[in-house]
């Protein structure tokens, strides 16, 4: 994904796709308390063969691990849904209100797992990483997105603009939005990150891994605040510009690409209403 800048490319997706199959087949969660050991847990929710219920209140976990958990239900479950939409949509162009209902409420259950995360976290102290703060408020803009988009294939859009719903949704937006604005600036502080080395006499640049790893995080928040429902003008230039900023000064081609290419996926997400 961070390599080739073709927009059909799909390798990405190929190699992530394998790896939750392999964590799928893990039989219990691994022993540890680790990051890999969390999105075990979180893939055997989403199939339904977790032993229990997802709790708020295991004492077994600290928030910090609580809210993890939760994060990746809901991205794994944002993904189910995504291919639900894509089937839907293949099957017929104007898919029935009914079916979209029943996308929308399980939608509606991963946006409100989102602002669950959020009211979890709001009393914990600096030891989230700022990058896992952008992760959630990427998920709450892009459910809330979704949640817009129903509401105004559902009804006309006009009707659904005046409903305290839509404004809930699009007042989520901004906030998580704004939010991720604020935090981006702890996440990417002095880039590039640049050290220069004398090999054979001559000087050479190398970008030090921690930033290209922390440009990476960012792309695809970047790509939902630009896509966003309802986003406003400044906030859409900003995320194009930080993509843009994470393409040219950390060299990861793909950014530019989406920077070019984001009209495309703001013409997939006006397909629910003008048709």
């Amino acid at each position: 994904m961070t390599v080739s800048s073709d927009w059909e490319d799909d390798t990405w997706q190929t190699h992530l796709n394998a790896y939750l199959v392999m964590l799928r087949q893990t039989s219990g969660a691994p022993p540890d308390k680790g990051r890999e050991s969390l999105l075990v847990q979180a893939l055997q929710l989403v199939n339904g063969n977790a032993k229990g219920q997802l709790s708020l209140n295991d004492p077994s976990k600290t928030d910090s691990e609580t809210a993890r958990l939760l994060i990746d239900v809901c991205k794994l479950r944002l993904c189910d849904i995504a291919q639900d939409l894509a089937d839907l949509f293949e099957r017929m162009p104007q898919p029935r209100k009914l079916d979209i209902q029943k996308v929308r409420l399980s939608v509606k259950h991963v946006y409100a797992d989102a602002l669950s995360v959020s009211g979890l976290i709001s009393s914990l102290d600096s030891k989230l990483f700022s990058s896992f703060l952008i992760e959630i408020a990427a998920v709450q803009i892009l459910a809330a997105s979704l949640l817009i988009e129903f509401g105004e294939y559902l009804q006309p859009a006009e009707a659904f603009h005046g409903t305290r719903e839509y404004n809930c949704l699009a007042s989520s937006v901004s906030e998580a939005s704004v939010a991720i604005r604020k935090l981006v600036s702890d996440v990417l502080p002095a880039m590039p990150v640049v050290s220069w080395t004398v090999v054979d006499g001559s000087t050479s640049e190398r970008l030090h891994i921690p930033s290209i790893t922390s440009a990476v995080s960012v792309i695809w928040p970047m790509l939902v605040v630009r896509t966003a429902r309802n986003q406003g003008q400044t906030m859409q230039d900003w995320a194009g510009q930080t993509l843009y900023r994470v393409g040219q000064e950390a060299r990861i081609p793909k950014a530019l690409h989406l920077v070019r290419s984001v009209a495309m996926l703001v013409v997939c997400f006006n397909v629910l209403v003008k048709h």
